[in-house]
């Protein structure tokens, strides 16, 4: 899809920080396709930051725009907001610092994201380093004593189907630098409720099985348990069914964009991967969905972020483009 700068720019400018529905992802493609705006976008975020939630949530917190701000930074201009991030850190330590074992579950998973890459992607001091290790522990442990507890049926997809997220939180973690030893033997605790979960949605069959195959990999389990339900779970996708289920939803957050961002983090093989890129690029010139958002200037305002909104498509489409020149699909 194609919205002029100018229109983007309004749309950043009459609107708060957010990674999901505020202007955050806005704000990152602006910065990633012109690097003049990338100063004045990180300030004006910085500047928003105090209008909006010091709660424990990625979707509308502080703590789910700063790594994105710090992203832009790092990719335009070579250096990480390590100031910010200290300031976060303060917050988030007095909410979570000496009690993480009676977060919910919400609380869990935004935290885990955040300390995944506060941990894996920023400069730590050694105090902070061994304090946020510790409660990311704590969390973790959170997220896979949940798995048992999941009672839900899914009938389409979404990012946030639990048995998946779950483990892709977990798999962040994971990357951070946790114990791998010692989660192997937490992970292998709640093998059998995770093998007992065989998604209806065939995008969501889809996630589980590369969440699951990725968790299997940075653990080096040799489980046969584990290896038949991923080989079951690879043996039931279909490709065209996917395209089928999602052919009228465009979003990320429950939709076509979000499936094919997911199967590039997670190394989808090469052959899906090209399906679903020509499939989300052509959904997205032909899609009535894209062409409300076109017309209808009060619709789009009520569709800027991340999760459901434009911010989300338009990154997508950079990705897809991005992947095509590198593919030599395109110059």
């Amino acid at each position: 899809m194609y919205l002029s700068t100018e229109i983007l720019l309004n749309l950043f400018n009459r609107t708060f920080p957010g990674l999901y529905y505020g202007n955050t992802s806005i704000g990152l493609y602006l910065g990633l396709v012109d690097h003049k705006a990338v100063s004045p976008i990180i300030k004006q975020e910085v500047e928003g930051l105090k209008g909006i939630s010091k709660e424990l949530s990625i979707k509308d917190g502080v703590i789910g725009v700063v790594p994105v701000i710090d992203m832009l930074a790092k990719i335009r201009m070579g250096q990480s907001l390590n100031a910010l991030f200290e300031e976060v850190d303060s917050v988030v330590f007095k909410k979570a610092g000496y009690s993480p074992c009676d977060l919910d579950i919400q609380q869990a998973t935004s935290l885990s994201l955040y300390l995944a890459y506060r941990l894996s992607k920023t400069n730590v001091s050694p105090l902070y380093k061994s304090i946020w290790t510790s409660v990311l522990c704590s969390v973790t442990e959170t997220i896979l004593m949940s798995i048992p507890t999941i009672r839900l049926e899914d009938y389409k997809f979404s990012l946030n189907y639990p048995p998946a997220f779950y483990l892709l939180c977990f798999l962040l973690c994971l990357k951070s630098g946790l114990d791998k030893n010692i989660f192997s033997k937490k992970f292998n605790a709640v093998l059998p409720y995770v093998v007992e979960y065989f998604p209806r949605s065939q995008a969501n069959k889809l996630y589980y099985y590369l969440v699951l195959s990725r968790v299997r990999d940075e653990l080096h389990l040799e489980s046969a348990e584990l290896n038949d339900h991923i080989n079951l779970l690879g043996s039931c996708i279909s490709v065209n069914d996917i395209q089928e289920e999602l052919k009228n939803n465009v979003y990320v957050g429950d939709g076509m964009c979000g499936l094919y961002l997911l199967c590039n983090y997670l190394d989808a093989e090469p052959q899906i991967l090209s399906q679903l890129s020509n499939f989300v690029s052509e959904r997205l010139k032909t899609s009535a969905e894209i062409q409300r958002l076109h017309d209808n200037p009060k619709y789009l305002a009520n569709h800027i972020g991340f999760w459901d909104g434009v911010g989300g498509i338009l990154l997508t489409s950079l990705l897809i483009r991005l992947n095509n020149i590198r593919n030599g699909i395109i110059k």
